[in-house]
């Protein structure tokens, strides 16, 4: 039987594991491993040159004014020729194109596309400071991208409700196109598996709390210390546990044990990240902007409750209740040292929670799954558009919880909600 082709198209190699925080690679990775299986074959295309040229227009911008030419316009036109003629030499084949609103635009062909975000351009734009900095002509730029891209896509597959809802609401992309699906950890499940550890019954006199960060400030370091102090003070031997970025005043205190990045590429480092996602007790991270979070799915596949602010696609990473906590985005340190507190002073309810974690890894938030719904949106889109019954073939898909469900993890879903959105880089 011939093999039905498909091209993972990213603006990063996909085999470059430190690109994108490691989610590209995984993607890919997924679908290479589940291709046979699936009757599949998977080749790829990256826009390295064209992301590499434009990093170098933007370092010369900056004497001007912080952009990111590679939302523009002109990005996409260049982009779209390259693809073209790419795409056009390449054969038949289903695109699975991941974060790439500014490559598909004036992409012609007539392949079928599945796109690929972790959010929308006007989402994310709302989120991160950094998008809101830029100037008003690009981002108008930005947006006409997205809305192009989400219009060529047969179906689009975001991780959070978040992301689907805004997809619906600011670019009027059909609910019968969007596919929600969680993200898994960029830990490979053999590495996992073998480092993995039921947790013990919780312990007020051995507290780790585990806080990941590349960027301290959004992240809420500061916060993260304040709630740690806040629980010593009432008794609790905590202990806290950073990976990544870490003041160096912070790092000096007596109970903070700052053990810096560990690049996911060295083997080692990985397995030692591993290694301290099994001690942790409790994964503390009240970040102020997320699209999602990877490491949410991380900590659920060693067993460890999350607690965060519920901000951006976060309320779909975690399961408020289930796989761990949500507090506002302007919980202070009190009200988060509380919700740590209430954990530790409930064993059963601990132990209930860090279960529900491995079990949502196992069966939801998981690369393996992720790639079966794709190889079965894939299979619907080589079927043609005539023939097409989406709802059928996709009724017997393993689906995802939407987010905020308190009651069950529900289903991988196709997104129901209000009318009309799009995805983004």
């Amino acid at each position: 039987m011939t093999k039905q082709r498909i091209i993972f198209l990213s603006p990063y190699d996909p085999r470059d594991i430190r690109k994108w925080s490691g989610t590209i690679h995984s993607l890919y990775q997924a679908l290479v491993s589940g291709a046979a299986a699936a009757s599949f074959r998977a080749d790829y295309i990256s826009g390295g040159v064209l992301d590499s040229c434009a990093r170098l227009v933007n370092r010369g911008c900056r004497l001007w004014r912080k952009i990111d030419c590679r939302f523009s316009t002109a990005y996409a036109v260049v982009a779209g020729l390259v693809l073209t003629i790419r795409f056009a030499l390449s054969g038949d084949a289903t695109i699975i194109a991941v974060a790439t609103s500014n490559y598909l635009p004036y992409l012609i062909t007539r392949k079928k596309i599945i796109y690929v975000s972790d959010a929308t351009f006007s989402a994310i734009s709302d989120l991160y400071p950094s998008f809101r900095a830029y100037p008003d002509w690009l981002k108008r730029q930005g947006e006409r991208n997205e809305r192009l891209s989400l219009r060529k896509a047969r179906f689009v597959i975001y991780p959070s409700q978040w992301a689907s809802d805004s997809a619906k609401m600011h670019y009027g992309v059909s609910a019968e196109k969007i596919v929600q699906l969680p993200f898994g950890p960029n830990i490979q499940s053999d590495l996992i598996e073998r480092t993995f550890t039921p947790k013990p019954p919780i312990d007020n006199d051995a507290v780790n709390i585990m806080f990941v960060s590349t960027d301290w400030a959004r992240k809420n370091g500061d916060l993260v210390v304040d709630v740690c102090e806040q629980l010593r003070n009432r008794g609790l031997n905590v202990r806290l546990v950073i990976i990544g970025e870490t003041p160096a005043h912070i790092a000096q205190l007596p109970f903070v044990d700052a053990r810096g990045w560990f690049d996911k590429a060295e083997g080692s480092k990985l397995e030692q990240l591993c290694l301290t996602y099994a001690e942790a007790t409790l994964l503390l991270l009240p970040t102020k902007a997320e699209a999602f979070g990877v490491v949410y799915s991380e900590a659920q596949a060693f067993g460890v409750p999350s607690i965060s602010c519920d901000v951006g696609g976060v309320g779909s990473a975690i399961i408020d209740g289930q796989t761990g906590s949500l507090l506002p985005i302007d919980a202070k340190a009190d009200a988060f040292a509380a919700e740590v507190e209430k954990y530790v002073r409930d064993p059963a309810l601990y132990d209930r929670v860090s279960r529900a974690c491995r079990e949502r890894y196992l069966t939801q938030a998981n690369w393996a799954a992720w790639a079966r719904v794709v190889f079965s949106l894939a299979a619907i889109s080589e079927e043609g558009e005539n023939s097409l019954d989406v709802s059928s073939s996709l009724a017997n898909m393993p689906t995802q919880a939407r987010g905020r469900s308190k009651d069950s993890f529900g289903t991988f879903e196709r997104s129901r909600a209000k009318p009309g959105i799009t995805p983004t880089l």
